[in-house]
């Protein structure tokens, strides 16, 4: 009974054949499975990186959009305690000039920083700023005659704050005619 019989002896062939078959198949599809799972794996950290980047480029759009206009709040809020001071101080030529001169000073960044700001941004998001630059001018061409160093900055100034409260300015601009 040592001796195996030939028909046995091609059977148990045949089966170990299948086994090595089937397992050299399993193992190539599960080989197959992990390399595929490690592709998807290294599209999914290279999309993750791209993401990454969009969000950062967003995020210093953003901070940089925000830091202008705290500049510009900052400048509007400066040149009203110039604007306060200058009216305070009609006795003392010399400190008004340096209130004159430090008025144009933060006109001229606000407004610069500003435009910088507009150009930078694409067409489809200049709007709200365009609109704010075109405030920011009027209200400087309302405080403007304090620029000018005229004595008479107080009635011109009056008068360009009367013009704007014209009630039918107010009642066309808030209708949004």
């Amino acid at each position: 009974m040592t001796e195996k019989e030939p028909g046995t002896q091609v059977a148990s062939r045949v089966q170990s054949r299948r086994r090595l078959g089937s397992r050299a198949v399993l193992l190539g599809g599960f080989g197959a499975v992990l390399i595929l799972m490690a592709i998807i794996c290294i599209d999914s950290l290279h999309t993750l990186g791209e993401f990454q980047t969009a969000n950062t480029q967003i995020r210093q759009d953003f901070l940089y959009r925000e830091h202008t206009l705290e500049r510009v709040r900052a400048g509007l809020y400066e040149s009203d305690n110039i604007v306060r001071d200058y009216i305070l101080m009609e006795s003392d030529p010399d400190a008004q000039a340096m209130l004159r001169t430090e008025f144009q000073t933060i006109q001229n960044e606000t407004t610069a920083t500003l435009d910088a700001c507009i150009q930078s941004l694409p067409a489809g998001k200049r709007e709200p700023f365009q609109h704010l630059a075109v405030e920011l001018g009027n209200y400087w061409s309302t405080i403007g005659p304090i620029s000018e160093g005229t004595g008479q900055f107080r009635a011109a100034w009056r008068r360009s704050l009367a013009a704007r409260e014209d009630p039918g300015d107010y009642e066309r601009s808030s209708s949004g005619e």
